[in-house]
């Protein structure tokens, strides 16, 4: 067991082990690249569950209404609407209307 001493311990404290490392010099770029690797996340998360439940199979065909879509894959129908939402900010598919979409073509 390492014992540190009180001074020591008080400048080992998080703000200052973070602050001024590593960090652009301007604060606010830091905190939307935060944001940035955790919607990739999170749409890398979709795009995987997206996967598991067939929906580009489905949707390769053509365009697919979500209701449809939902009930041909077992799912939610509002929460695949809103995962396929998001995706299709990202660019993975498109959606035609309210109850449809589509992949998009791979660039």
């Amino acid at each position: 067991m390492v014992i540190v001493n009180r001074e020591r311990r008080r400048s080992l404290r998080w703000p200052a082990l973070i602050w001024g490392v590593g960090m652009a010099a301007d604060p606010v770029a830091d905190i939307k690249a935060v944001f940035d690797i955790l919607e990739t996340g999170i749409a890398w998360h979709c795009v995987c569950a997206v996967t598991r439940l067939d929906v580009p199979d489905r949707l390769a065909g053509g365009p697919f209404p979500v209701p449809q879509l939902a009930a041909a894959v077992g799912a939610h129908e509002d929460s695949l609407r809103r995962v396929l939402r998001l995706l299709s900010d990202h660019g993975s598919t498109q959606p035609l209307q309210r109850s449809a979409c589509k992949t998009s073509p791979m660039p």
